[in-house]
Parts: structure tokens; sequence; C-alpha cells
């Protein structure tokens, strides 16, 4: 098969050359023999993956050939051979496995009732680091300069930093030893079947930067798990993943780009990062509906069978007796004394565990090594109940036409977008992000003025809460602000709608904090990217049948074809890889956090700064030569004097007086516009910490609004050498005399829609002090036109991937 690859190859890059690109397109639609010879070609790699039969009812794993036997010349199907309860009642599974078929021509074939596919990750590790600069790339963390109260990415986290190797020295003191992430997520494949549930295992490089960490190109895909009639038991899946990870912990020899030798690589499993129903199966917890339903502390939720559990006791949250790795490891070995399932059934009601293929792990901590996902935990979770419970309980009909006619008045920009009109029939269908956008955005000013104050009041200790955990990075001290919100949130809605209203959402909201404190950032772990990829295999072409097997072999060609893979030719790489990718969108989203601008966003004291530190700041290549206004030189002078208090030697005449102007900037992967360009308006509204009342410049002034009239880039001698600024010309709001905010809510500030402050330094921000983006409504209140400032929280930046 190979020598095919390479004759095409060759006959592309020798015949190919002159052709125009769409014609080779048309040639290759043309003749059907072409595509099937494309598609010969991805597949020399397309089966290097074991596919286990599964057991559909103990899900034991077999090859194929043991689910076959021969007897007196005949070839027989066997039938499962899993003794259940062996200290017990030794009672034989006895499941059919396999199906047998004769076909057209006569011979018999036996085909598996249930497949799972899995792919080496060490197999796809190895392929990831023999990719050029990915070694390098995974130690770049090691050279990070960030605050010990800073946490800006998983390695700021008490997990990474205190990591044990066996000899007890930590983990991450030597370099090729590398941390994953593992997920496990069910999706529906199709869309109007919801009995067939996929169930996906992933793998990310923790040690990948953040821009690189999700991308589809470094994504390791585990299993594929089969769609089965009742709950799977899940630990069985995961014995083929937990026999390798005790190998890498061991230490294994790999190809790598750093030599022509194999180099000795080590690796450990850091993190379950999963929604609450699959945490629970990974790593060996009841389900969140039991007594023992926290997988953080051993709380006794009181209730019986069919009744709701009371979730109420968050001011005694101290009393929680906190769940031990040890002893978890512990109670999952006693499940395995277990005599009969009801006996099995005790011992894990007792215990609030089940059987956990990862305590096989000797390093591995089932509690404290996963994480509380946000994104379901606070948006899918709470934020999705509590307007559930408004909607039912609290709001009308017109009620609710009005807090979507209000939405429709927010200008938002282009990065979030709008969440689905009618969001009283919609809101059902909500996704993740139209939750988060909702919650951070959106919510606190559609439902100003229709809410009642105490419901309002209760639901704004929670929405602050979210902007300040959500932050791409957080002190120490702003993680334990957002800790003490939610537990707030939680009382005031237990006094508020009672016991039976409470979930368990709102009881692992109080275990958050020690997450964050754990993992750093939500950025470096929330589930976003690995939801995109199950609509990535989900869009997968299938005739629904061996849908497992396709969708392993759609996500291995698909890497195989990728451009860093180097398996075509690359002039024919544009041409051809759409053939393949036909009808699918391949670009996903990656979050890229700046953690040097959002810190000097926020920080207060500048002596020290590098203000002309460009490296993530790209200019359009079009723009304006112009000549500062006179009026202007002593305003931008002052400025200079704010950010380099440390440089006395800087005087007036300085100051040149020649400028480039421009329309836009990007800072990172994200866009910041201005007026001079009309469709990029709406990224021009800016939230920044750096305009006083008198137009000066306060490095501790609240996040006044402002307008972006342009940008310009001005030199500066700075420390012997001519440096290079970049500034936003701001126009900043001006202040409501009387009315400060709507009501008592901090989070609605008002300003005036059409007036601005005076001219002063203030007017010229740099572009690293750029906070976030906001939105706004104008309303007129007392016959004066207002503006209500919504903020857009600022995003770890939004990079594409191939």
């Amino acid at each position: 098969m190979e020598w095919l690859l390479l004759f095409l190859s060759r006959f592309l890059e020798v015949f190919g050359r002159g052709l125009d690109s769409e014609l080779m397109k048309n040639i290759v639609l043309v003749f059907p023999t072409s595509i099937y010879l494309l598609h010969r070609i991805s597949a020399v790699q397309r089966d290097n993956f074991e596919k286990f039969v599964v057991c559909s009812k103990c899900t034991k794993l077999y090859h194929l050939d043991e689910c076959l036997e021969r007897k007196h010349g005949t070839i027989l199907p066997k039938q499962c051979s899993n003794i259940l309860f062996p200290l017990g009642k030794a009672k034989l599974c006895g499941t059919k496995l396999v199906n047998k078929v004769i076909l057209k021509n006569g011979i018999t074939r036996f085909y598996p009732l249930k497949v799972y596919c899995w792919k080496s990750i060490i197999d796809q590790l190895e392929s990831i680091l023999e990719r050029k600069g990915i070694p390098e790339l995974c130690e770049e963390w090691r050279t990070r300069l960030v605050d010990e109260d800073i946490l800006a990415d998983v390695y700021d986290g008490e997990v990474w930093k205190n990591s044990k190797w066996t000899d007890e020295s930590s983990f991450f003191n030597s370099e090729r030893r590398y941390g994953l992430m593992l997920n496990v997520d069910w999706f529906q494949p199709f869309k109007r079947r919801s009995d067939y549930s996929v169930g996906v295992i992933y793998f990310v490089i923790m040690n990948l930067p953040r821009s690189e960490r999700f991308k589809f190109e470094n994504v390791l895909l585990g299993g594929i798990i089969p769609s089965l009639d009742a709950e799977p038991k899940f630990h069985t899946f995961l014995d083929p993943c937990v026999n390798e990870l005790n190998g890498l912990w061991k230490g294994i020899h790999l190809k790598t780009s750093l030599s022509t030798v194999p180099l000795t690589v080590v690796a450990a499993l850091l993190c379950v990062a999963a929604d609450i129903p699959a945490t629970r199966k990974v790593c060996g917890f009841v389900e969140h509906s039991a007594s023992r339903a926290c997988s953080k502390c051993f709380k006794f939720f009181q209730g019986g069978f069919r009744e709701k559990k009371d979730f109420s006791g968050f001011s005694d949250r101290l009393s929680w007796p906190e769940r031990n790795g040890l002893t978890h490891k512990r109670n999952c070995e006693k499940l395995l004394t277990a005599k009969s399932q009801a006996d099995y059934t005790r011992l894990s009601r007792m215990y609030g565990v089940h059987l956990c293929a990862l305590t096989k792990l000797e390093y591995f901590d089932c509690v404290r090594f996963h994480i509380i996902d946000p994104m379901h935990n606070l948006f899918l979770g709470t934020a999705k109940y509590v307007f559930k419970l408004w909607t039912e309980n609290v709001l009308s009909k017109e009620q609710l036409k009005e807090i979507g006619r209000k939405i429709e008045e927010l200008n938002t920009a282009a990065s979030i977008g709008r969440i689905p009109k009618k969001i009283a029939s919609n809101h059902g269908n909500f996704t993740a992000e139209e939750w988060k956008n909702w919650t951070l955005t959106f919510s606190m000013y559609s439902i100003y003025g229709i809410l009642p104050d105490r419901h309002l009041r209760v639901w704004e200790r929670f929405v602050i809460a979210c902007k300040i955990l959500c932050q791409p990075v957080l002190s120490k001290q702003e993680i334990l602000q957002g800790d003490a919100l939610l537990v707030n949130f939680c009382m005031a809605m237990e006094q508020l709608y009672g016991e039976k209203f409470l979930t368990c959402n709102m009881h692992l909201h109080c275990h958050l904090r020690k997450v964050l404190m754990d993992y750093g950032p939500v950025f470096g772990f929330w589930l976003f990217s690995f939801e995109r990829y199950n609509g990535h295999l989900g869009s997968t072409y299938t005739n629904n049948h061996s849908v497992e097997i396709k969708f392993m072999r759609d996500f291995l060609k698909e890497r195989f074809l990728l451009p860093s893979s180097r398996n075509l030719p690359s002039p024919q790489q544009d041409t051809f890889l759409p053939i393949f990718h036909r009808g699918k969108d391949k670009v996903s989203r990656t979050e890229n956090m700046l953690h040097s601008y959002y810190k000097l966003s926020q920080m207060e004291s500048f002596s020290g700064v590098e203000w002309y530190d460009n490296r993530n700041i790209q200019a359009p290549t079009c723009y304006e030569s112009e000549l500062l206004k006179p009026e202007y030189i002593g305003g931008l002078f002052q400025a200079y004097r704010t950010m380099y208090p440390d440089h006395t030697n800087i005087c007036l005449d300085d100051i040149q007086l020649t400028v480039k102007k421009f329309g836009s900037l990007l800072l990172g992967a994200e866009r910041f516009g201005s007026k001079t360009e009309c469709r990029n308006l709406r990224t021009a509204r800016i939230l920044a910490s750096w305009h006083a009342a008198d137009g000066s410049v306060s490095s501790t002034s609240p996040l006044p609004p402002g307008i972006v009239d342009y940008y310009i880039s001005h030199k500066l001698h700075v420390n012997g050498m001519q440096r290079e600024h970049y500034f936003a010309f701001v126009r900043w709001f001006k202040k409501h005399t009387q009315k400060q905010c709507l009501g008592t809510f901090n989070t609605l500030p008002v300003y005036h829609a059409s007036k601005f402050e005076q001219f002063g330094s203030s007017c010229f921000l740099p572009v690293h002090r750029i906070h976030s983006l906001f939105t706004g409504a104008t309303l007129s209140i007392d016959s004066v036109n207002l503006l209500a400032v919504c903020a857009i929280p600022r995003h770890a930046n939004i990079s594409r991937a191939n």
C-alpha cells in the first residue's frame, strides 16, 4: 500500500505543478478511481487500532479470536465466560458475543454484537512527540514568570506543583515528564434517535501551552464505547488505558524529534475532566442522586427512595467530612468481596463508591484528581435550572417576552454573538456557550425591573461569582471572593425557594474553590473544547452500521492527512484535503491566554513595566501617517510619565510628532476595533482602569466605559533605544451626576449615552491596559438618555486550529 502513496505523491509533484488548483479538483471529481485511490492511500494507517468484542451485559472485553472455538473442524461462537461474583455463588455470564453470518459466496463470518475501539495512547503520544517543535513546546512552561499569588494555567495549581515521583521528588523536576488529562463523555450521534449513545475517551497533554493543548492535531482519541442497552460498567473500558498508563509511569522509550534514538518518556494521569455522570463512572463514585452523592466530601444527603435529596446545610460546610483518595481506593477494593448483586449494592451505598480501574494506578488520587467542570456546574447546571424556576414559578409569559425584547436591545460584540430569540420557548435548547453568555452578559440588564428584587439580589451574587471565577487569570484572593459569593448564593437560594429546590450542583459550588486552587483558571480544563470534538465526531457520515469503527477510522484518517503529518505532498494539500472532509467544518477553537496583558490590565504599580513588549500585538499593514495635534502632545507626554514612573529623564522634547494610525488591532487572537472601521464598531467599546474624573490617568480607577476612535503607534527612547508603543485613543463616557447604577445593583452601572469626559492624558490608553469589551443598551430615565453597561468577560483568546 505504501508504494501507492509514494507513487501518487511523486506523480503529483512532477505532473501537478502546472495544473490549476480548480482543474485538479475537477479531475479528481470526474474520475471516481482517483477518489478511490486517495481513500486507499488514507487507509495506510487507518485501522491500526484494536477492536475489542464487548459483552453487552457485563462489559468484559475480548479479542475476536477469544470468542471463537474449533470443534470437530468447525468454528463455533463462544459465549461470555466471565464469572460474576466469584466469592459468592459463582454465576457464568453466558451472554452472546458474536453473530454468525453466511455470505452470498457461502463463506461464514462472525461479527461482534458490540465493538469497543481502542487506539494506543502510547502510539499517539509518540506520533505527537515526533513532530518538530512539540517536545520544545512541552517544556516552555518552565520559563514562565508568574507571581506566587497568581494562577494563570494548570502549572500554577497545587496538583502540578506538588505531584511526586516514586522517590518523593517533584514529578516535573526532570524533562520529558508529561501530565495527561482524561475526558470521557457520551453523546447521541443521530439527531432523530435518543436511544443510541456513544462514549468517547479523550486525552490531552497538559504540558502544552493552552493555545496548543486542545487543538485537533494534539488531542489523543483513546477509545470509542459502543451504545449499550443498560448503564455500562465503565471500569472494564479503562483497563487497556490503565495498562498503558502504568507503563508510562515507569518510563517508556519513545521516538521524538529531539533525537535520532528513542528517549525515555514518563507520563502520569493528573486530571479527569468530565461532566458529573461521567466523572462518577470514571473515578468510581455513586450517581449524584445517591445519599453519598458528592465526589469531594462524604456528606450524607437525606432522602428516601424516589424522594428528592436534601442538599441544604451550606452554612456548616466546614463540618462536611472530606473524602480521602487512599480511603476511596480501599473502599473500591472492598466491592470485590461482594458475593451477589444485592451485596454489591449494599456495599456501594455504604461507601458511596463503584469499581474503578484507575485505582490500579499507584499514584492516582481519585478524589483530588477529578475536577468539577464549571461549564456543566455553573452554566448548564445552575444557570439553566434557576431560569427554569423563574419560568415556572416567578415570571409570566408577558414578562418573558419583555426579557426577550431587552436582550435584543443589547448591541453585542461579534465575538460572543446573540442568544436565540424567544427565550421563553427556546431556553431549553441553549448550548453551554449560550448559557454562559446569558449569565455573564445578558441576564442582569434583561431581568432588571422585571424579576422581583429579592430574586434579583440572589441572582446577582451568582453572576458576580461567575464573572470572577471565569477570568483567564485568577489571584488566590479572587478565588476566595468568588467562593464566598457562591456559598452566599446557595444559602440565599435555600432561604428564598426552600430545601426542595436545591440541587447537587449547588452543593458542588462549595467545592469549586479547591478545584481552582488545584488546577488554576477554568480555561485550562473546562469542557468546551471536548464538547466541540463530540460534534466533530458526530458529523461523520455513517450508514448506521459499525458506527464506532467508522468514528475511529474517520478520526485517524484526518489525523493521517493533517499537514503536520506530512503524508500528502504539500503543494496539493489544499486541493485534496477538502475531498476527504467534504461537508464538515474542521475549524476548532482553542483557548490562548495572554497572562502578561491580563496582568497589566489590572496592576496598580507600573514600576519596571515594559510597555514596548509588543510580541502579541499585530497591527494592520495599512495605516496612515499623521502629525500629532499640538493639544495632544502634552497629553501623550503625561501618559508616558505615568507609564514609566522610574524614568524621570523623559521630557517633552522626546515626544515624536508623527504617529501611525490604525483602525483596529489584534491582541493575541482577539480583534479590537474602533470608530474608524464601521465593521469593527461593536468591538470598539472597552472597559479599562485608566481614566480619572479630571481627565488624568489613574491606575486605581474602576472600569469606566469608553469608545476607541482609533489606534496609534508611537516611538519613544526608553533604556537607550527607540521603542514602539501602541495606544488606543479613547473617549470616556461621562458619569451621570446623580445616577451611578440601576437600582442598587453594582453590576449595572450607567453613564451618559452621548456625552463624554473632557480630553486629558487618559485619552491615550496603552492597549496592554484594555481590560475587556462591553455591550450596552440606551434607555431614558428622567428624560436623560443613559447607557447601561454590561461587561463582556475577557476571553482567553480564541485561535483557529487545523
